[in-house]
């Protein structure tokens, strides 16, 4: 009976990694690590070697994301698990067009659980990616601002006062105080100035 081994490419400068993803893969009896690269710049030259490849295994900790895209590119269609030893770039990752996030790059049961995963057909992010990407849009929707906080900071913007914005809302200037507090957490901005230049790069004033 033949069996068939999953042929994984770790694209990594590593060495270290790539010695313990060896062990790792190769001990696992269904996977197999085949080619190692230090770059992308010398994959089209490798196509054909390329083509028999069931995974790149992408390291984002040691190759710049415009390596990723560059990969993407040119094999659109080649299943592609980035791993990081962080989860702030996987906003960029996912844009690319990823199929698989691993946060933790030492976590060699994930490693292999996301491997399966990829072969199965489906996309998988771990726990950690998750939850960056669950903050990070908490956080952008905890971002919007109320019809009246955009009122106050736009006064703001044009350098009135607290009394003059409070006479024009026809509120108390410590509810302008108050509106502002909110402001600049929603914003999380240190002051006016912070306040506005990030609501103005939102577009909310």
């Amino acid at each position: 009976m033949t069996f068939f081994y999953t042929q994984v490419a770790l694209i990594s400068k590593d060495i270290l990694l790539l010695d313990d993803y060896t062990r790792v893969l190769d001990v696992s009896s269904k996977f197999l690590l085949v080619e190692h690269f230090e770059s992308v710049s010398n994959l089209s030259a490798k196509r054909r070697i390329l083509e028999r490849i069931d995974v790149l295994i992408f390291d984002l900790g040691t190759i710049e994301v415009s390596e990723l895209i560059k990969l993407k590119t040119a094999f659109p269609l080649k299943r592609v698990l980035v791993i990081n030893s962080g989860s702030t770039d996987v906003l960029k990752a996912m844009a690319v067009g990823i199929d698989g996030f691993l946060s933790d790059r030492r976590d060699f049961r994930e490693l292999l659980n996301q491997i399966s995963t990829l072969m199965n057909g489906n996309k998988t992010l771990d726990q950690i990616s998750i939850q960056y990407l669950f903050n990070y849009f908490k956080k952008e929707l905890q971002s919007d601002l109320t019809v009246r906080e955009r009122e106050v900071l736009e006064e703001l913007s044009l350098n009135r006062s607290y009394k003059q914005i409070a006479d024009k809302l026809a509120i108390s200037t410590a509810t302008v105080k108050t509106h502002l507090e909110h402001v600049y957490d929603k914003l999380d901005a240190d002051n006016k100035f912070d306040a506005i230049d990030k609501a103005r790069i939102k577009k909310l004033i």
